[in-house]
């Protein structure tokens, strides 16, 4: 997988989470989310999944590329999160990548954490149907199908399947996006906060 052409293209915002991660306490490890702006913009994420103790890492329009030439320099040697939750591949698809080269990227992706932290359990939102990109849907569905049956066969990985949820019907529902129709609104991110927090049993302590 090649490398994002202008490689400094996102080092303001990555150097925002640089201070984010440096103000963490350094006592209490947290569930880092990594990925694109469905992560970013989640904004309310620490309050919607009260009581997990997390950090939000999401930047940007990222996709696998992004996220991997990103990756050491987020999650540095002096970094130690409790467990990784990832959301990539959406904007990969929506800019022309194709099924092969999504699951190549999230095998690195997987290979890069595995990598860094031996043994930490990988979380892995499948990609969301978005209706700006409902052409994209037999293959989104085709990813996601292949991602959640590797990580059925790895002991140490986690799925948390949102595509389903966001459906009316057979077709993403439109009430759970913005205007954009790509990004999420605030009853869309609630659906995601229900799942999650199932997902993580966080309404069964």
């Amino acid at each position: 997988m090649n490398a994002p052409e202008d490689i400094h293209f996102y080092d303001e915002e990555i150097n925002l989470l640089e201070e984010k991660i440096q103000a963490l306490p350094k006592d209490k490890p947290v569930v880092a989310f990594y990925g694109s702006s469905s992560i970013r913009l989640w904004l309310n994420m620490a309050r919607d999944l009260d009581p997990m103790p997390l950090v939000n890492l999401g930047f940007g329009g990222s996709s696998y590329p992004w996220c991997l030439h990103h990756f050491n320099r987020v999650f540095h040697e002096d970094f130690h999160p409790k467990e990784i939750v990832l959301y990539i591949g959406d904007n990969d698809l929506g800019h022309g990548a194709t099924y092969d080269e999504v699951i190549e990227g999230y095998h690195l992706m997987k290979a890069k954490v595995r990598q860094r932290y031996p043994g930490m359990l990988i979380h892995y939102i499948s990609v969301k149907p978005s209706p700006f990109r409902d052409y994209l849907i037999p293959t989104i569905k085709a990813v996601n199908k292949t991602i959640k049956e590797d990580i059925e066969a790895d002991g140490n990985m986690r799925y948390i399947n949102v595509f389903d949820g966001m459906l009316d019907g057979h077709n993403p529902d439109t009430t759970y996006y913005l205007s954009d129709l790509l990004h999420l609104n605030r009853r869309g991110y609630q659906v995601w906060k229900r799942i999650v927090r199932e997902h993580f049993g966080l309404d069964s302590e």
